[in-house]
Protein backbone atom coordinates (compact mmCIF):
# COMPACT_ATOMS: atom_id res chain seq x y z
CA UNK A 1 0.00 0.00 0.00
CA UNK A 2 2.87 2.37 0.78
CA UNK A 3 4.36 1.67 -2.63
CA UNK A 4 1.09 2.56 -4.32
CA UNK A 5 0.86 5.84 -2.38
CA UNK A 6 4.47 6.70 -3.29
CA UNK A 7 3.83 5.86 -6.95
CA UNK A 8 0.66 7.99 -7.12
CA UNK A 9 2.37 10.89 -5.35
CA UNK A 10 5.14 10.79 -7.94
CA UNK A 11 2.57 10.73 -10.77
CA UNK A 12 0.66 13.73 -9.39
CA UNK A 13 3.82 15.82 -9.49
CA UNK A 14 4.54 15.04 -13.13
CA UNK A 15 0.98 14.69 -14.51
CA UNK A 16 -0.90 17.13 -16.70
CA UNK A 17 -3.82 19.12 -15.29
CA UNK A 18 -6.41 16.68 -16.62
CA UNK A 19 -4.63 13.69 -15.11
CA UNK A 20 -3.91 15.42 -11.78
CA UNK A 21 -7.57 15.36 -10.78
CA UNK A 22 -7.95 11.65 -11.48
CA UNK A 23 -4.63 10.73 -9.87
CA UNK A 24 -5.38 12.95 -6.85
CA UNK A 25 -8.64 11.06 -6.31
CA UNK A 26 -6.80 7.75 -6.56
CA UNK A 27 -4.19 9.04 -4.09
CA UNK A 28 -6.90 10.13 -1.65
CA UNK A 29 -8.54 6.71 -1.96
CA UNK A 30 -5.19 4.94 -1.38
CA UNK A 31 -4.51 7.12 1.69
CA UNK A 32 -7.98 6.34 3.07
CA UNK A 33 -7.42 2.59 2.52
CA UNK A 34 -4.07 2.83 4.30
CA UNK A 35 -5.62 4.60 7.30
CA UNK A 36 -8.41 2.00 7.43
CA UNK A 37 -5.85 -0.83 7.32
CA UNK A 38 -3.84 0.78 10.13
CA UNK A 39 -7.00 1.21 12.24
CA UNK A 40 -8.02 -2.41 11.66
CA UNK A 41 -4.53 -3.58 12.59
CA UNK A 42 -4.57 -1.53 15.80
CA UNK A 43 -8.01 -2.93 16.69
CA UNK A 44 -6.84 -6.48 16.03
CA UNK A 45 -3.76 -5.94 18.24
CA UNK A 46 -5.96 -4.59 21.04
CA UNK A 47 -8.29 -7.60 20.72
CA UNK A 48 -5.33 -9.95 20.85
CA UNK A 49 -3.94 -8.22 23.92
CA UNK A 50 -7.32 -8.33 25.68
CA UNK A 51 -7.65 -12.03 24.90
CA UNK A 52 -4.24 -12.67 26.46
CA UNK A 53 -2.75 -13.95 23.24
CA UNK A 54 0.06 -11.43 23.11
CA UNK A 55 2.14 -11.59 26.31
CA UNK A 56 4.75 -9.19 24.94
CA UNK A 57 2.14 -6.44 24.54
CA UNK A 58 0.75 -7.17 28.00
CA UNK A 59 4.22 -6.85 29.52
CA UNK A 60 4.89 -3.64 27.57
CA UNK A 61 1.59 -2.20 28.81
CA UNK A 62 2.45 -3.10 32.41
CA UNK A 63 5.90 -1.50 32.07
CA UNK A 64 4.35 1.64 30.57
CA UNK A 65 1.83 1.84 33.43
CA UNK A 66 4.62 1.37 35.98
CA UNK A 67 6.74 4.07 34.34
CA UNK A 68 3.79 6.45 34.24
CA UNK A 69 3.07 5.83 37.93
CA UNK A 70 6.74 6.36 38.81
CA UNK A 71 6.82 9.65 36.93
CA UNK A 72 3.62 10.84 38.61
CA UNK A 73 4.99 10.19 42.09
CA UNK A 74 8.54 11.23 41.35
CA UNK A 75 9.72 7.72 42.23
CA UNK A 76 8.52 7.97 45.84
CA UNK A 77 5.89 5.78 47.41
CA UNK A 78 2.97 7.88 48.64
CA UNK A 79 1.95 6.49 52.01
CA UNK A 80 -0.27 9.42 53.01
CA UNK A 81 -3.49 7.68 51.96
CA UNK A 82 -2.72 4.52 53.92
CA UNK A 83 -1.38 6.36 56.95
CA UNK A 84 -4.43 8.57 57.24
CA UNK A 85 -6.61 5.66 58.36
CA UNK A 86 -7.40 5.80 62.04
CA UNK A 87 -6.09 2.34 62.95
CA UNK A 88 -3.08 2.43 60.65
CA UNK A 89 0.46 2.54 61.98
CA UNK A 90 1.95 3.57 58.63
CA UNK A 91 3.56 7.01 58.84
CA UNK A 92 1.72 9.85 57.13
CA UNK A 93 4.97 11.47 56.00
CA UNK A 94 8.39 10.28 54.95
CA UNK A 95 10.26 12.09 57.71
CA UNK A 96 12.61 10.24 60.03
CA UNK A 97 10.58 11.25 63.08
CA UNK A 98 7.29 9.94 61.62
CA UNK A 99 8.93 6.66 60.66
CA UNK A 100 10.52 6.34 64.11
CA UNK A 101 7.17 6.89 65.81
CA UNK A 102 5.54 4.32 63.56
CA UNK A 103 8.31 1.78 64.32
CA UNK A 104 7.97 2.41 68.06
CA UNK A 105 4.18 1.96 67.90
CA UNK A 106 4.50 -1.25 65.92
CA UNK A 107 7.19 -2.57 68.26
CA UNK A 108 4.99 -1.77 71.29
CA UNK A 109 2.10 -3.64 69.67
CA UNK A 110 4.38 -6.59 68.99
CA UNK A 111 5.52 -6.71 72.62
CA UNK A 112 1.95 -6.45 73.90
CA UNK A 113 0.81 -9.27 71.61
CA UNK A 114 3.73 -11.42 72.72
CA UNK A 115 2.85 -10.82 76.38
CA UNK A 116 -0.76 -11.79 75.71
CA UNK A 117 0.46 -14.97 74.03
CA UNK A 118 2.64 -15.79 77.05
CA UNK A 119 6.02 -15.17 75.44
CA UNK A 120 8.42 -13.51 77.88
CA UNK A 121 11.16 -12.44 75.45
CA UNK A 122 10.85 -11.28 71.89
CA UNK A 123 13.69 -10.59 69.52
CA UNK A 124 13.98 -9.25 66.04
CA UNK A 125 14.06 -12.68 64.37
CA UNK A 126 12.58 -15.65 66.14
CA UNK A 127 11.33 -15.61 69.72
CA UNK A 128 13.39 -17.44 72.35
CA UNK A 129 12.04 -19.53 75.15
CA UNK A 130 13.87 -19.26 78.47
Amino acid sequence: MYAEIARLTKFVASASENQKTVISRQLDLANARQELNEDELADANEDLTRAGGDPQSRIKKMVDEHNAASQDSGGHLDLSVVGSRASSRVPTSNSFLARGRAWYALRSDQINLARQAGIDRIGFGAHQAS
